[in-house]
């Protein structure tokens, strides 16, 4: 198939790539597409949905004349009371308002909570010139694992967040299959073969990249007027995001032109995997892309902005130079017959997720292909593998240094926060550098946000922040207070969880503590449940039956524990997932499906587990009904290995909780709570008395920073076998 993903435009202020002097006449020509005065009042809504008590405090100017260079400006004044902010956009705006907040005021917005207990506003007076013109947000992904279930107060809430922080490019996820059914339609597929291709709601990212059809769907007509409706609220312009396989019927429909099967993604079926190439070279690829490109921007407008990725997880079919490069031109020409101003945004996963892409001369031919400053590359996780100094700064196309950090939205007190701290300054300052912004890139949202607050940082920061320092002011601007225990080692996590125990009482009214509470103690269980994993493995391979049962027992209740404190926290219940997916339908059997593709995301990922536990999430309700009986099983057959003095077959164990707890699982109807209960601080004190004695763990078992490396590593491979740790 060939797709789009409409991207957000943030209260309409947002449009403005970043672009050095080097890309001004190619770039140049997007920029926000309203007035002052309507970016002006969309930042004194804003200010009024924060702050709705102390907005009359606050005046805001947008002055296009403010910026310097292309990139964004504010200032923040104090004036007879009354703080003005001006900035040269409403997002420039509305950074300077989140700056003034954060720094003078000590106060916190974040995903999970926000603490804005402000004092007399301070005496202000600043000016501040972002780093670059550009700032980006979100992971193709992204839509898929957090998003997917939202309604527009959610798409709210988060489209003020992205904009108090700065992010001027933001891709967004609503109305592309309704924009793509209606191009099916002109191009004669009938509405079985439509129904055949499109996936469920949960998995709408794999489909638009060309990696598998139909798992999880149909869509129906709701869903489409429930996406074209979202998106219109959403944004006034949008950009394009569309890829260059087709749907397989085309085919049929066409049998003469150069279509090629792509290859099996991660194990799917041929009922599921599969679509083909359309070869960019054919005249109807143009065609479709011309189509698609007028639909969209008939519903929703344009601003030149595309997205294709062409080559996600699947390689080209050939090596040839000439091949590569032609291909990189019709893409490029499929998008300017529709719009002669295109720009190309093209996440650079490819050139590290395959090896084809090692051969640099093959990147080289395929991306400047392209007019130099026509095409942005995401440098998609350059806070661990870096691309743009191996492949020489893209060869002179520009590039964003991304911050990718969380695969699948699971969860995960980990970063790498040196590499943020400094290497984001270090690109940007290179000889020849074609780095021309940063950005935020993770899979999924809703975990460890310090981590994503420090990288936010990056578009204004000149210089690396004194770490120590700023972790403790973190605190203090998320907690609302100061407390000697909550600094800690960054990389001691059991430390941690001590001096957060000892914070408690005098935090306990913060709701940003309180989550973090949960999410540190849901960590310390976690690598609790690695440490007697690895126990349970050598007391299984001793054949020692008493030691085996004895730490079965304290293994099996890391479980208990873990469901006993995430469900003191909305923020990791399961109820609240499915019920969201559930509120979207539009009747029982839709509300069915829903559900189906929520469960099945976060556990099998796929009909057989083609990507097992991949998404996982640590929640009350999956904790108790799903990690729980799978590790039981496991356990107990184990245990009859032992007693029984037989071989363990794993093949049969494996098949056995696939057919009676994780393939079940999928299919309930089990309604979980979406409300919190039991009181945090308590059972979290609780909790902590009993495990209190692990800190005799030696050092080199903790999460630490100091091998954070290596358990990016770890967890990427457990992903890969579900039984070899406790959650992942």
């Amino acid at each position: 198939m060939m797709m789009k993903c409409l991207f957000l435009l943030i209260f309409c202020l947002i449009k403005y790539i970043n672009c050095y002097d080097g890309f001004q006449s190619t770039l140049g020509h997007i920029k926000p597409q309203t007035d002052a005065q309507t970016q002006t009042q969309a930042v004194l809504d804003l200010i009024k949905r924060i702050i709705p008590e102390r907005a009359s405090e606050f005046l805001v100017n947008v002055d296009e004349d403010l910026a310097i260079e292309g990139r964004d400006s504010f200032t923040v004044q104090k004036q007879n009371g009354i703080v003005v902010i001006t900035g040269s956009t409403g997002v420039a705006a509305a950074s300077g308002f989140n700056h003034y907040l954060k720094y003078y005021c000590n106060a916190h917005i974040s995903w999970e909570a926000n603490q804005l207990n402000l004092p007399e506003l301070p005496d202000v007076d600043i000016k501040i010139t972002l780093n670059d013109r550009f700032r980006y947000y979100q992971n193709v992904c992204t839509a898929s694992y957090s998003f997917v279930w939202w309604d527009w107060t959610q798409w709210e809430k988060h489209i003020d967040w992205m904009a108090l922080n700065s992010f001027n490019l933001v891709l967004a996820f609503n109305g592309e299959e309704a924009i793509w059914e209606r191009v099916y339609t002109k191009l004669n597929l009938t509405e079985q073969d439509i129904n055949e291709h499109f996936t469920g709601p949960a998995f709408l990212a794999w489909l638009r990249m060309g990696n598998i059809r139909g798992w999880g769907g149909p869509l129906s007509r709701s869903w489409h007027d429930r996406s074209i409706y979202l998106q219109k609220t959403n944004s006034a312009t949008d950009e394009e995001f569309w890829n260059n396989s087709s749907i397989a019927c085309l085919c049929r429909i066409y049998p003469n032109v150069n279509m090629t099967q792509m290859t099996v993604w991660n194990d799917f079926n041929d009922t599921y995997c599969c679509p083909y190439f359309l070869d960019p070279t054919e005249e109807l690829f143009s065609t479709i892309g011309k189509l698609f490109i007028e639909e969209q921007t008939a519903e929703f407008g344009t601003d030149h902005v595309y997205n294709c990725d062409s080559f996600n997880e699947v390689d080209p079919h050939t090596s040839d130079l000439t091949y590569l490069s032609n291909v990189g031109k019709s893409i490029y020409g499929a998008m300017t017959a529709a719009d002669p101003e295109a720009i190309w945004v093209m996440q650079g996963w490819l050139f590290y997720s395959s090896i084809f892409w090692i051969v640099s001369e093959r990147v080289e031919s395929f991306i400047t292909s392209v007019p130099l400053g026509k095409m942005i590359i995401l440098d998609l996780q350059s806070e661990q593998f870096p691309q743009y100094d191996r492949l020489q700064q893209y060869f002179g196309q520009p590039y964003i240094w991304c911050m990718l950090h969380d695969f699948g939205g699971t969860l995960g007190v980990f970063g790498s926060v040196n590499k943020i701290n400094e290497n984001v300054l270090k690109a940007r300052s290179e000889n020849g550098s074609t780095m021309i912004g940063t950005g935020l890139t993770p899979e999924g949202i809703n975990q460890n946000y310090v981590i994503y607050d420090l990288m936010i940082e990056s578009a204004w920061r000149t210089s690396p922040s004194n770490l120590t320092e700023w972790f403790r002011n973190y605190t203090i601007r998320r907690y609302g207070k100061t407390d000697e225990y909550t600094w800690y080692e960054y990389a001691d996590l059991f430390d941690a969880w001590d001096r957060f125990i000892l914070a408690a009482d005098n935090l306990k009214s913060s709701p940003a503590f309180l989550h973090d509470l949960v999410d540190i103690t849901r960590q310390v269980l976690q690598v609790n449940g690695d440490i007697y994993y690895n126990k349970l493995i050598s007391a299984f391979k001793d054949k020692n039956s008493d030691e085996f049962n004895d730490v079965a027992e304290i293994f099996k209740n890391i479980f208990f524990d873990l469901e006993s404190i995430l469900s003191t926290s909305k923020d990791f219940l399961l109820g609240s997932w499915l019920e969201s997916a559930k509120a979207c339908a539009n009747n029982t059997e839709e509300e069915q499906l829903y559900e189906y593709n929520a469960r099945n995301q976060i556990t099998l990922w796929g009909p057989k587990g083609e990507i097992m536990n991949y998404a996982n999430k640590q929640w009350a309700g999956v904790v108790s009904d799903f990690f729980y009986p799978r590790w039981e099983l496991f356990i107990k057959r184990m245990n009859d290995s032992i007693q029984n003095e037989t071989s363990f077959n794993q093949t049969a164990v494996k098949k056995e909780m696939f057919t009676t707890v994780e393939e079940p699982f999928t299919f309930d109807r089990t309604v979980f709570p979406t409300e919190p209960t039991g009181d945090t601080v308590d059972i979290a004190k609780d909790i902590h008395s009993r495990w209190y004695f692990v800190k005799s763990v030696s050092r080199t078992e903790r999460s630490t920073e100091d091998n954070a490396e290596e358990i990016y590593s770890y967890q990427n491979y457990v992903k890969k076998d579900p039984n070899v740790v406790l959650i992942e």
